[in-house]
């Protein structure tokens, strides 16, 4: 039940300006996120006067981190930078300044004087907070989807890659846009972007998603004529997939941060938990283009804690649906949900973000 009330947040994160069946029975900034402390043991003989424990280990990140304060001790030393010579290996193989090193791997430094032989650093610099794709996403063979649109081929890299439910926001910011979507044939997909080596030289460090990854599937087409009804409301989905009479819950209680992906999280967890298969549905047929919160003013409502938010959906047409992702992403072809669903939810920070 854990490991499905994880996959269940990945929903969220897919739905942008974006059905109903019977289905039986994956907000911080990248700044934000929790980083794993690098391992950092160093060792120093010769180059006198330089103090490797003053190294401030929080400061380091990245590679690069390591570089600038090493050098900066050198320098304060009365060492010519231009003398020294920096040799790198990652995971074992050696690798140049010219390479990413902003990977993650385990990175092996000698720093040595070329004036002196007896003058040498060593350290070990273990990276785990890249932004390259490979890094973020390892597991690329995602199984059966119903089509190839960006949400569903990332609903299905989330549920492959649970850790990264931490970066739902950035997931949906940088890699919904179809144009970063190259199809190899019908079962691979490249997502590709920012695809170029960061320059180490020029000091920056990347602040968004880079790189590629080839992502592998199978693509099986719903079975619309299996349907003994197409264009549902959202409450018929809802009925469909409960044994109980229960109703839908539009109150979504506490929610701890007032922004799409937490929100939306929220609603499909307490109503859509179990139904797996109308998942890619709900992600491709909300649309969030004009996702404002607003204040609840019915009674008993709090000022500044109590909001509401109209939930719509594309629009609904009855032929058979395209196998165009372009032409797929524009309309509806499951869900007849004319009118706005509204949901509720109390904000305790009490401020809109």
């Amino acid at each position: 039940m854990k490991k499905l009330m994880t996959i269940m947040a990945s929903i969220s994160l897919l739905i942008s300006p974006l059905s109903s069946i019977s289905c039986n029975k994956q907000e911080n900034s990248i700044d934000e996120i929790e980083r794993p402390a690098p391992i950092l043991p160093i060792q120093k003989k010769g180059f006198e006067k330089v103090k490797v424990d003053s190294i401030n280990i929080q400061k380091i990140t990245y590679n690069i981190d390591f570089y600038n304060q090493i050098n900066d001790l050198l320098t304060k030393s009365g060492f010519d930078l231009s003398q020294i010579d920096y040799q790198v290996n990652k995971n074992k193989l050696p690798i140049s300044l010219n390479d990413d090193l902003f990977r993650n791997g385990v990175y092996y430094w000698t720093i040595t004087n070329k004036n002196n032989s007896e003058d040498e650093i060593t350290a070990t610099i273990t990276i785990r907070n890249s932004l390259h794709l490979a890094d973020l996403f390892t597991s690329l063979s995602i199984g059966t989807i119903h089509d190839r649109r960006p949400r569903t081929i990332l609903i299905g890299l989330m549920q492959a890659n649970l850790g990264m439910i931490n970066m739902l926001d950035q997931i949906a910011d940088q890699l919904i846009d179809i144009n970063k979507y190259v199809e190899n044939d019908d079962n691979h997909s490249i997502i590709k972007i920012n695809d170029q080596t960061p320059n180490f030289s020029e000091q920056a460090k990347p602040k968004n998603f880079y790189g590629q990854i080839n992502v592998t599937y199978i693509v099986v087409p719903f079975n619309y004529d299996s349907l003994k009804k197409r264009g549902i409301s959202l409450d018929e989905l809802y009925k469909d997939n409960k044994s109980s009479s229960s109703s839908m819950s539009l109150n979504l209680g506490v929610v701890n941060s007032q922004n799409i992906y937490s929100i939306l999280m929220v609603f499909i967890i307490q109503n859509f938990a179990s139904a797996v298969d109308c998942w890619w549905i709900l992600v491709n047929d909300i649309n969030s283009s004009n996702f404002e919160p607003k204040q609840d003013e019915d009674k008993g409502s709090v000022k500044g804690k109590d909001f509401k938010i109209d939930i719509s959906f594309k629009p609904f047409d009855k032929s058979a649906p395209s196998n165009d992702p372009d032409v797929m992403d524009k309309v509806s072809y499951i869900m007849d949900q004319k009118d706005p669903v509204t949901f509720k939810y109390r904000y305790l920070k009490g401020t809109q973000e």
